[in-house]
């Protein structure tokens, strides 16, 4: 009676190189799939380095904490408490010297500084709290000063996105625009910055961490 697997004893070379392709989908992240190419129901197996996936494990959950507990707080508050702030930092310092000794300290350090150097002008010009800026500052520690770049620049996105929604269901644009105008005439009028924002708990004054947090999960699910 023939059975009914295959027999892969008679496979050519090209069939076994095949039948060995790993598919990588995002950083780390490799899938079981049958082969197409040879049109069997074999399936893809491998070994991962358990340290390194707990590692990877351990990044992804402590900036989705980080954000995440941010947000919450800036939801219900206003603001990110700077014991929360200080505990992340302490706790991405901690991380990085568990995961890479005095190395990982000093990629930590350049980490969380280039956020302030790159968002400082906006807290002063009042278009960015200083508590959004210190989440990325925790985070920039841990991603490292590049990826707290690419962090930053889907977070303008996201915000960006949100912030286009809002104005086109529930503002008037033109009262937006004539609302921007006033705003430069006044601070080149005076000569100093003042809020851009609106004081009170409106529909337009958005919660930056929200934009964060969704950068976050898009670096864990390995956008970027």
């Amino acid at each position: 009676m023939e059975s009914g697997c295959p027999d892969l004893t008679n496979e050519s070379s090209l069939q076994k190189t095949e039948r060995r392709t790993i598919i990588r989908l995002t950083r780390n992240h490799l899938v079981f799939l049958p082969s197409v190419l040879t049109e069997r129901s074999h399936f893809l197996s491998f070994n991962i380095n358990s340290k390194e996936a707990d590692f990877f494990i351990a990044d992804q959950m402590l900036l989705l904490t980080i954000a995440g507990v941010s947000v919450i707080m800036d939801l219900y508050s206003m603001k990110v408490k700077n014991n929360w702030i200080l505990c992340s930092l302490l706790a991405g310092a901690g991380y990085c010297f568990w995961k890479s000794g005095f190395a990982g300290l000093i990629r930590f350090v350049p980490g969380a500084l280039v956020p302030l150097a790159i968002l400082g002008w906006m807290f002063y010009f009042r278009m960015l709290g200083p508590g959004d800026i210190k989440v990325f500052c925790a985070l920039g520690g841990i991603m490292g000063p590049a990826k707290i770049l690419w962090c930053i620049w889907f977070s303008f996105l996201c915000g960006a996105g949100i912030s286009l929604a809002l104005l086109i269901c529930y503002t008037d644009i033109r009262k937006r625009m004539s609302y921007l105008a006033a705003y430069l005439a006044e601070c080149i009028r005076t000569g100093r910055p003042k809020p851009y924002y609106q004081t009170g708990n409106t529909l337009e004054n958005i919660h930056f961490t929200v934009p964060i947090f969704m950068s976050v999960m898009l670096y864990t699910g390995g956008l970027y």
